[in-house]
């Protein structure tokens, strides 16, 4: 049975390690494939409905008269610039916010592409990542620069055969990756690990041409981190910093299950699930047991975004997965050979068990893809701006000024509607609402409906109030500690007199995020 279950694990993976290009029979069943990636995608698409992380880019990327103004006003809001620059220059050429998800959608395909007619990964791995969720949904149909880090990887692995020994194309690529998020520059170092020992197991230790030129592209590489340091830090946003934990809690956190059970779309999750995604990533590594450059690389990738996760920002499933997307430019690089070699029983069952985690962890991420469809099959969208807009607008709030408790939930509208928005904690009209431990006073319904009435007196404009907690059933005083937001004081009296002065317009609650509340309007 294992000599069997190992037999069939080499060949998922034997049809690309002799290094043999895409047969021409294999066109047609490729081709097939990513025309159905790409019609799922297209469906997806046209039934997403932009969310804050999505239009805040795109209201960062606008600021400034020219793009050269851009980066200054753009600075510190926990990415680097790259995105900014390329929706700015999107937005710049065509004039209209369709840039934003028709970029996403464009960098998806790319990647898409190469990964089905370029890479060379067998045909069941293949279609296990591209179905992925990361691939089939977080990095196209999600307007964000997750999916410019995916192809940037994947552009590095196809120049990598034509240019390892000379120029500074992948140094360039490095640079770029750097500064496409701040995960990035942990997988641009241990991809710089692997380039070294790459070279070191084909040459030697001895100094050579093509190591003086790994020294100048990983020189564009420190200089890619140093710009994406720049870009974020010191940060607008100090409420979401790092995970503040005991000593304790953060040894535990050092468990890579704790940090990345997030693998599995989980914020919370039991201990059997921690344990499946420490097996699962860890046992992912070992597949490379083989190809010592690459064993690094993987090591080097896995363990510098656990201790980002630990000590930084704690990582959501769209951090997790690039380290996906890293471990697959591998297995494309080492089925063309590169990556060293060693051999041995130990080594070839290690390689075994690895693959066969690292399919279980492709497999993993296909649920996420059928909640994703089931989702837009329903009409369930993950925000409820679209819908806010269309209410404004038949209602004649066109010119109304827009508030919300929590502040975020303004930022998403700005892609739908012209009205103006305003932060109650910032005290000021802004599309954008950085979190702010100083902007976290307690917040009620009484302060709402002052600022609204103070909006409403110095502009001649209505006011509109969006609530994401619901005002029914509040009998009795209580306070909700809501984090980086600040606390929400409920009281029965202040709630009357907030249903005294304003009329409920409607209660939109359907999305599937967080960017859901019952709509009021302050009356004249």
């Amino acid at each position: 049975m294992v000599r069997r279950l190992s037999g069939l694990i080499d060949r998922v993976f034997a049809d690309v390690e002799d290094g043999t290009r895409l047969s021409g029979a294999g066109w047609p069943l490729r081709s097939a494939i990513f025309l159905a990636w790409v019609s799922l995608v297209l469906v997806l698409v046209a039934n997403h409905v932009m969310w804050r992380d999505e239009v805040r880019a795109l209201s960062l990327a606008m600021q400034g008269e020219t793009i050269w103004d851009m980066p200054a006003q753009a600075r510190g809001y926990g990415h680097p610039l790259l995105w900014h620059v390329v929706l700015r220059l999107g937005g710049d050429l065509f004039a209209t916010k369709l840039v934003l998800p028709g970029l996403a959608l464009a960098i998806g395909i790319a990647s898409a592409a190469i990964l089905v007619f370029v890479a060379r990964l067998s045909l069941p791995v293949m279609t296990l990542t591209l179905f992925g969720s990361f691939a089939t949904y977080d990095y196209v149909v999600m307007a964000r620069n997750y999916g410019l880090a995916m192809l940037l990887l994947l552009l590095i692995a196809w120049a990598y055969p034509r240019w390892r020994e000379r120029g500074v194309v992948l140094g360039g690529l490095l640079f770029l990756l750097c500064n496409a998020n701040v995960h990035s520059v942990v997988l641009a170092g241990a991809f710089g690990i692997f380039w070294l020992g790459d070279l070191i197991a084909s040459e030697g230790v001895t100094w050579s041409r093509a190591k003086r030129w790994w020294l100048a592209n990983m020189i564009l590489l420190a200089a890619g981190a140093l710009l994406s340091f720049v870009s974020v830090y010191p940060s607008v946003e100090d409420a979401p910093a790092a995970a503040r934990r005991t000593l304790g809690q953060t040894f535990v956190h050092l468990i890579p299950g704790m940090e990345f059970q997030r693998i599995f779309g989980n914020f919370n999750a039991s201990l059997p699930v921690v344990i499946v995604a420490a097996l699962l990533v860890t046992g992912s590594v070992a597949a490379f047991a083989r190809r010592p450059a690459a064993l690094a690389a993987a090591i080097a990738a896995t363990g510098g975004l656990q201790l980002l996760f630990v000590f930084v920002y704690p990582g959501h499933y769209r951090h997790v997965a690039l380290l996906i997307v890293f471990l697959v430019i591998l297995h494309w690089l080492t089925a063309t050979g590169f990556g060293g070699q060693r051999d041995g029983p130990l080594a070839r069952r290690a390689e075994r068990v690895g693959r066969v985690a690292f399919l279980a962890l492709l497999a993993a991420q296909l649920p996420a893809t059928a909640r994703a469809i089931v989702q837009a099959a329903k009409s369930q969208p993950q925000s409820e701006a679209k819908a806010l807009a269309v209410l404004l607008a038949g209602q004649g709030l066109a010119r109304a000024v827009v508030i919300a408790d929590p502040d975020f939930l303004i930022e998403s509208l700005p892609y739908y509607a012209s009205n103006p928005t305003w932060s109650v904690r910032g005290d000021r009209f802004t599309p954008l609402v950085p979190m702010k431990r100083v902007e976290t006073a307690a917040m009620s319904p009484g302060r709402l409906l002052a600022t609204a009435r103070r909006i409403a007196a110095t502009t001649d404009r209505p006011v509109v109030i969006l609530l994401a907690t619901s005002l029914d059933g509040v009998d009795a005083r209580r306070v909700i500690d809501r984090g980086t937001f600040g606390p929400l004081v409920l009281d029965p009296a202040d709630i009357a007199k907030f249903r005294a002065a304003t009329t409920k317009l409607a209660v939109l609650r359907t999305a599937s995020g967080d960017e859901v509340y019952d709509v009021y309007r302050l009356r004249d």
